[in-house]
């Protein structure tokens, strides 16, 4: 991790991302993500309460909720609830990175510094396009006869 450039990576596939936790380990990193009704949420993947997988909790209201205990953290990794306070512990952080989504790709930050970003995903977004191929294939019926009859001996009946 210690001899990575300073860039934007690429972790997933943006259908890979779902509004359930997922459990993620890329770039020496335990992460856990998931998408809200603005953007992917990055976070290390682990309750700094007592070090539950946080990917194995659940999502409420737009906050992620220890599956151990129940805290719940905020999508900037702040405490905002504690079943034993019925509130916040303002100290209590999960450690966040910024994520980005460009040609349906999950781009993240994991170093403590911003990057700029603006080649990387010009670059990206050139190379995603959509584009349809029509193909024609000449074929003689007498090939295609011979095809159907030898794959009918494979294909039991």
């Amino acid at each position: 991790m210690k001899n990575l450039p300073k860039a934007w990576y690429v972790i997933a596939h943006i259908k890979e991302i779902k509004s359930k936790p997922i459990k993620l380990e890329r770039l020496g990193k335990n992460l856990v993500l998931w998408k809200d009704a603005e953007k992917i949420i990055a976070m290390e993947n682990r309750c700094p309460h007592r070090g539950a997988e946080l990917s194995l909790g659940k999502v409420c209201d737009g906050a992620i909720a220890c599956p151990f205990h129940g805290f719940r953290f905020d999508t900037q990794g702040n405490c905002i609830y504690t079943p034993e306070t019925q509130g916040a512990i303002p100290k209590l952080q999960v450690k966040t990175y910024p994520t980005k989504v460009v040609a349906d790709m999950v781009w993240i930050n994991v170093f403590d510094e911003q990057l700029d970003s603006s080649y990387a995903f010009e670059f990206a977004q050139n190379l995603y396009n959509e584009f349809v191929i029509t193909l024609f294939w000449q074929i003689h019926g007498t090939t295609i006869s011979d095809t159907v009859s030898r794959t009918s001996l494979i294909i039991p009946a």
